[in-house]
């Protein structure tokens, strides 16, 4: 099985309203899987009702120079933070 590398928001989703100008991004526990201290699995929103996982389903290491580590993504908040 091969892993999914996107690290990014795709830009390109169809999702994604022309007029939409931010995301919602918490992280989630993954139950059959622990990670690694410092790696989160993500998901996004543009509507904070249907909910995809960022980056292929994998875990993230955070903080990276494009995501910071919030109080919102480390305590799994569901409601997660809003970005640009």
């Amino acid at each position: 099985m091969s892993e999914k590398t996107m690290i990014s928001l795709p830009w390109n989703d169809a999702l994604c309203k022309p007029d939409q100008t931010t995301a919602s991004i918490p992280s989630h526990c993954i139950h059959w899987q622990e990670p690694a201290p410092g790696e989160y699995y993500l998901e996004y929103s543009y509507n904070r009702v249907q909910w995809y996982a960022l980056n292929g389903g994998n875990a993230i290491p955070l903080p990276t120079e494009g995501l910071l580590l919030t109080p919102e993504i480390k305590n799994t908040d569901h409601n997660g933070m809003e970005i640009p």
